[in-house]
């Protein structure tokens, strides 16, 4: 036996050395011996019909001496586990090792044939590795299963018996992503031999300091921010190992306003209010990217100036936070005048009551059917001509003659006027005659 254990010092130098000596059974991908899992050993090329093996693991000089039987042309042992000091022995025969590990394998049989082998990982189950995403109820206390990245605490669990390498709990990251932007994870094995592995971290959903936008921030359990960003509908957290994703949308709160895109004249005062939900804690409100001072349900709108306003609502009720956008567009006044039927220019003053005109009306928004035209005086006579549409937001009446249609010549002044549906301003104008 000295020389044996000479012969297998030397093995442990080199890779492999001696012929007739193999193991059959499953290999990892690189060609070593699976953790945990079991192999035989044959001898080929001998006379004898019987005999035995001696394995030894060269780190510890553990020694295993097996059994050989025939086997058709060939020696055959029983089936050897490899495991961990902390694994419970699985057969008869097994052999304490750590990955990386090299176990010299030789026989006294004909020449003393002898070989080297390395232990590698763990070959992994078929339905490994799976990752689950659960998130803490407060109310029950209890971990559930997570669909949303909503603000709370929240736990990863990856289960991979293949990462299990140690006697010790062993530790994994993975990667979280936010859009563009990636951190690490650490997760960390439940026990030292469960394959389990998880890691804890906490959601926050809030506003923006400047912008209106809202800002998901993804911390660690002890605080250290981990990913932090803006998020809008759709948007989802994502979680990743080695190819085998879950992730969770990120809830907002439901908000709706009222009313929806809203067209407003100069000088038309309005107010866009919070809908959904009726009873929120907070209210946050953006005017073209501008952090307004109001903080209640409505915003007043003051149109001074044709332009567009886009309005932003940051919603809170309870954690949750939502966002919602309208658009506020002012436009000008509606504007009336007299024009010649003839030519369409502008009518002179004092303009003559026998020559026809027709009334023009500039920057209408929707439908219009008629005008309402007059006289001053005691006996107005009013009447609604029909309109036209001309042109975007140009209506046109029907022509008239003031003293034919009107019972109006020189010495009366005619009159035009639109009102507006809203009722905060009317549009006028006079025309005298002669």
């Amino acid at each position: 036996m000295r020389g044996l254990y000479a012969g297998l010092l030397v093995l442990a130098a080199f890779s492999a050395l001696g012929a007739g000596v193999a193991i059959e059974g499953p290999r990892n991908p690189d060609g070593t011996l699976s953790m945990c899992g079991t192999f035989t050993v044959v001898v080929t090329g001998v006379t004898e019909t019987a005999g035995h093996v001696t394995l030894v693991v060269l780190r510890t000089s553990e020694v295993l001496r097996v059994s050989l039987e025939c086997d058709g042309d060939k020696l055959k042992s029983a089936p050897v586990q490899i495991r961990r000091s902390c694994d419970p022995a699985a057969t008869q025969l097994a052999l304490a090792a750590e990955i990386g590990d090299a176990i010299a394998i030789a026989t006294e049989l004909g020449d003393n044939g002898c070989t080297v082998e390395r232990v590698g990982k763990r070959q992994r189950d078929p339905d490994e590795p799976a990752l689950s995403l659960r998130r803490m109820n407060n109310d029950a206390m209890d971990w559930v299963k997570a669909e949303y990245a909503e603000p709370g605490l929240f736990s990863v669990t990856l289960n991979d018996l293949a990462l299990d390498t140690t006697c010790t709990p062993d530790t994994t990251d993975l990667t979280m992503g936010l859009g563009t932007a990636t951190a690490r994870l650490e997760l960390v094995e439940e026990g030292a031999v469960s394959g389990r592995f998880s890691g804890e971290f906490v959601v926050h959903l809030q506003p923006h300091e400047q912008d209106p936008e809202l800002v998901l921030q993804v911390l660690a359990r002890d605080k250290t921010p981990l990913l932090n960003g803006a998020v809008r509908e759709g948007d989802a957290l994502t979680l990743t190992w080695e190819g085998v994703v879950v992730h969770g949308t990120v809830k907002f709160l439901p908000v709706e306003l009222s009313p929806g895109d809203l067209v407003l004249p100069v000088g038309c005062m309005a107010e866009v209010r919070v809908a959904v939900p009726d009873r929120p804690d907070e209210v946050l409100w953006f005017v073209n990217g501008v952090k307004q001072a109001t903080h209640g349900l409505a915003l007043p709108i003051c149109p001074d100036t044709p332009r567009t306003l886009e309005v932003v609502a940051l919603v809170r009720q309870g954690l949750l936070w939502g966002r919602q956008h309208t658009t506020v567009t002012i436009v000008p006044q509606v504007r009336v005048s007299f024009v010649s039927a003839d030519t369409g220019t502008p009518a002179d003053e004092p303009w003559r009551c026998s020559v026809p005109l027709q009334v023009k009306v500039e920057h209408v928004q929707g439908e219009l059917t008629s005008v309402l035209v007059g006289r001053l005086g005691a006996d107005p006579r009013p009447c609604h001509l029909p309109v036209t549409r001309v042109g975007d937001g140009v209506w046109l009446s029907i022509p008239f003659r003031p003293s034919a249609d009107l019972g109006a010549c020189g010495g009366d002044v005619l009159w035009v006027q639109y009102v507006d549906a809203r009722g905060c301003y009317t549009a006028y104008v006079v025309l005298p005659l002669r």
